[in-house]
């Protein structure tokens, strides 16, 4: 059973039944079974906490606003998506492949695009090309000197209508090591950036507060490709960078 924490209680957890038991559903004392795509989860039963702060807000309304658009869209356009999903094969934390759906996908590339500015709505998947990927090659944050610095080395140039893309995580446990779920973007570089060393310092403190010696950093960057419609679609992720702030 892998778990999950949140303030050190253990609030869902993936489950693997042993040879017998196909899967639990609905709840069990103070338990909650279900069963997803990417396998069976168990969770405790609890009142979910519920800030409502603005970007949680920005992100239901979207996520309402393309559920319902989803609805409304062509059954030819519907089988394309579906059919896009099969090309995707994702793993739930035991290794087990899933596949998502033409749904999830849906509103994923668009929730996305929504995000980063774009208002043309994506209802026909399609294939991005991207001439360079965008890489991270280095990174170091250091908490010993005055001024601080946080800084990200790129590899390549950032390629015509692209953006580069850098995600980052909170300051975690020196033992933590997935951040999967934790990411938040925290800069963009625009087409022509050059390759080479960038200041991320004033976004990541603007975002997660002052760095402290010894917490881990999980960092990550995407490329993004625009076409004529104004679309966006991440490339497929580089391998991500840890490191511990000095």
């Amino acid at each position: 059973m892998k778990k999950r924490k949140f303030n050190g209680i253990i609030m869902m957890a993936m489950v693997d039944f042993t040879v017998g038991i196909q899967g639990l559903r609905n709840k069990l004392g103070n338990l909650v079974f279900t069963v997803g795509r990417s396998g069976a989860v168990v969770r405790r039963l609890v009142s979910p906490h519920n800030p409502q702060t603005a970007d949680q807000i920005t992100v239901r309304a979207l996520l309402k606003q393309f559920t319902q658009a989803w609805r409304s869209l062509s059954a030819a356009n519907i089988i394309a998506w579906n059919d896009q999903a099969k090309l995707y094969t994702l793993k739930n934390i035991f290794g087990k492949p899933y596949h998502t759906t033409g749904h999830k996908l849906f509103v994923s590339w668009n929730l996305e695009a929504a995000l980063d500015g774009n208002i043309t709505q994506i209802d026909t998947p399609f294939s991005p090309t991207m001439s360079t990927i965008v890489q991270i090659s280095a990174m170091n944050f250091d908490s010993s000197v005055s001024p601080t610095v946080a800084t990200v080395t790129t590899d390549q140039v950032v390629p015509a209508d692209a953006t580069c893309i850098i995600e980052c995580t909170d300051q975690l446990s020196a033992g933590v090591s997935n951040a999967k779920g934790k990411f938040h973007i925290i800069k963009r570089l625009a087409s022509g950036t050059t390759a080479g060393t960038h200041s991320i310092k004033a976004e990541y403190e603007a975002k997660f507060g002052t760095m402290l010696s010894g917490r881990k950093v999980f960092i990550k960057a995407y490329t993004t490709n625009n076409d004529t419609d104004k679309h966006v679609v991440k490339s497929v992720a580089a391998d991500e960078l840890s490191g511990k702030v000095k």
